[in-house]
């Protein structure tokens, strides 16, 4: 069963929910469970979560919704923006906004495991085929994706689509003209856009797009290396670090996932790409890859674990695959201290540089600001540089605070000197 979260971007979906078969549609009769009280991951922006049980037979089903990610609204806001929304779109809603506000677009039932549901990317696959055509569909279909090639009546939105593809295809481009002789066929014999040429004629037309596309990309390089994550940030007032390990406040959103991949991918002249994990970290995080100028060395931040570990600099030797760690935790009194070193780049004398949170300015500095006061002041980082040694350590350069002030446009020497290297 899936469960479709509507285009917003709060979490509105259900977050515990069971299943069972029931003997009539008002939900009567003995019923037999399915599947008890499972937890559901945050979702939004017409995205699903899925429940799934053993193979039965059944011609009812019923849900229950134990618990929301949306239990309580400040003030007046529930009643006075969110449900009087709802009902002008037409959405319906369940709560009052006291104890549960559950709000899913769609429900839907299959017979075996969907393609889009959740599971791992084998180590060859950098992405699977449906979130690319999610994607392609939100950029020329817009958020409401789950209506489009429904209508039984007219194809007027997926005319529209096919022909915005194509139109950014040059003429002479291997396939383009057969692909609209075949919307010239669909749109004389005004097929309805529920019948799946139409959806297969898009997504033919996606992929050539996609090929020329990244023939200018393969021009510069047939290669690149990416780092996969969770999506990170919240409402932490640094809000140049994500997740780090220092924050005062430790406010992961609902959507936090822990594990990380660094890849390689190659992208081929058909538009596909072949991939390679470089690094897994299943229960931390990889993040901000920066390749040296003679693409022997990678650098990037890394943690091993969410709950002991902090991110630190390492370096990979392409050629080998070999992990050194560069940058490592302050001790006091024997023990380490939390830091965040992040954001690493090469410098062209083969130094590195990077912020980190050593220096203990972890927190937006804002000065008490008056009405008439213009300057507003930015997070404090700390910027540092290290020189990578033959043995594969590193001799640690300054370490300067950056202040960075709107409007007045005046930085400290130091300031400007770290932003100058980075």
């Amino acid at each position: 069963m899936r469960f479709v979260a509507r285009n917003a971007w709060v979490y509105v979906a259900a977050k515990n929910v069971s299943v069972s078969a029931c003997a009539d549609a008002r939900g009567g009769g003995p019923e037999k469970t399915l599947a008890d009280k499972q937890e559901l991951p945050a979702i939004s922006n017409s995205n699903s979560a899925f429940v799934e049980w053993p193979a039965t037979q059944a011609r009812y089903l019923k849900v229950r919704v134990h618990d929301a990610y949306q239990q309580r609204y400040p003030g007046p806001w529930i009643d006075n923006a969110q449900l009087p929304w709802c009902r002008k779109v037409g959405l319906p809603t369940a709560g009052d906004g006291k104890n549960l506000n559950v709000q899913i677009a769609e429900v839907l039932c299959f017979d075996a495991r969907p393609d889009d549901a959740p599971a791992k990317n084998a180590p060859d696959v950098a992405f699977p085929r449906y979130r690319l055509e999610r994607d392609w569909l939100y950029q020329d279909a817009g958020l409401d994706i789950s209506r489009v090639f429904t209508s039984a009546d007219s194809c007027e939105k997926e005319r529209a689509m096919v022909q915005k593809v194509l139109g950014r295809v040059p003429a002479d481009a291997p396939g383009v003209q057969e692909l609209w002789k075949r919307l010239g066929v669909l749109d004389e014999g005004e097929v309805p856009a529920r019948d799946p040429r139409w959806r297969a004629l898009y997504l033919d037309a996606c992929a050539v797009r996609r090929q020329v596309r990244l023939a200018a990309v393969r021009a510069c390089a047939t290669q690149f290396v990416y780092a996969k994550h969770g999506i990170m940030g919240c409402l932490q007032g640094l809000a140049g670090k994500y997740d780090i390990p220092d924050e005062q406040v430790r406010d992961f959103t609902y959507g936090f996932k822990r594990g990380g991949q660094l890849c390689l991918a190659t992208l081929r002249e058909d538009g596909s790409a072949k991939n390679e994990v470089l690094l897994e970290k299943p229960e931390g995080a990889i993040c901000y890859p920066s390749l040296s100028w003679d693409a022997q060395t990678l650098v990037f931040s890394m943690r091993d674990n969410f709950d002991t570990d902090s991110y630190y600099l390492y370096a990979m030797d392409l050629a080998t695959r070999q992990v050194k760690q560069l940058a490592f935790p302050l001790v006091q009194d024997g023990k380490p201290l939390p830091v965040a070193d992040c954001e690493p780049s090469f410098l062209p004398d083969g130094r590195i540089v990077f912020t980190s949170t050593r220096d203990v300015h972890i927190s937006d500095i804002r000065p008490p600001l008056s009405r008439k006061t213009s300057n507003q002041v930015e997070p404090v980082y700390c910027a540092s540089t290290v020189e990578v040694k033959p043995n594969g350590y590193f001799r640690g350069g300054h370490s300067s605070t950056m202040q960075r002030a709107r409007s007045s446009g005046e930085h400290s020497t130091a300031g400007r000197k770290a932003e100058r290297s980075i």
